[in-house]
Order: structure tokens, then sequence, then C-alpha cells
């Protein structure tokens, strides 16, 4: 799925392959992240304005994952 949200693109959801979850935002001005949760694990990247901020957990099935975006 992908939206515009706090004036950046956010990519979240189900990857093509279906066999994992993925976050994804990117913000032309601000230093910024994308996370993926799955209970107790997840996967957290920053990054710069500009740049895109990617993270992802391979599960399969990849259910009852949270995804965010933040500054």
């Amino acid at each position: 799925m992908a939206v515009w949200v706090d004036g950046g693109q956010w990519n979240y959801g189900v990857g093509w392959s279906g066999n994992f979850g993925y976050s994804d935002y990117l913000h032309s001005t601000r230093s910024h992240t994308a996370t993926v949760k799955d209970g107790n694990k997840f996967s957290k990247d920053r990054a710069e304005a500009e740049a895109w901020a990617r993270a992802s957990i391979f599960k399969f099935p990849p259910t009852g994952m949270e995804y965010f975006y933040g500054f």
C-alpha cells in the first residue's frame, strides 16, 4: 500500500513474493525512519532527507505485523 503522510511517501504491507512484511518511507526535507514489528522482533531503518528508509521482516506467512514511519 502506498500513501502520502506527513509530507512523505510511505509504502508498507506484504511484499510481492508473499514472504515478508515491509515499511519504506521517503521524505524530501527531514531525516526519518521506517519500522516493521512482529511481536518482540523488529526491523528499523533511518535515512536522511531524500533517501528511502527501508525495513523488512521475512516471515511466512507474513501475518500479524505492525508497520510504522517516524522522524
